[in-house]
C-alpha cells in the first residue's frame, strides 16, 4: 500500500488496463501515482 505522500510508477496491471483504452498514445513510463489525502492522483514527471 502506498503511504500518504508516496510516489510510484504505474503497475503493469494499470498499464494494461490503460492500454485497452488509449493504446500506445500515452507514455506510461512517465506517469507517476502520488498519494495525497485519501485518493491517488496521476502526475507526469
Amino acid at each position: 500500500m502506498l503511504k500518504r505522500g508516496g510516489l510510484r510508477l504505474l503497475t503493469t496491471g494499470e498499464i494494461r488496463l490503460a492500454m485497452e483504452l488509449y493504446g500506445h498514445d500515452i507514455r506510461y513510463n512517465q506517469f507517476w501515482v502520488y498519494h495525497i489525502a485519501t485518493y491517488p492522483l496521476l502526475c507526469i514527471k
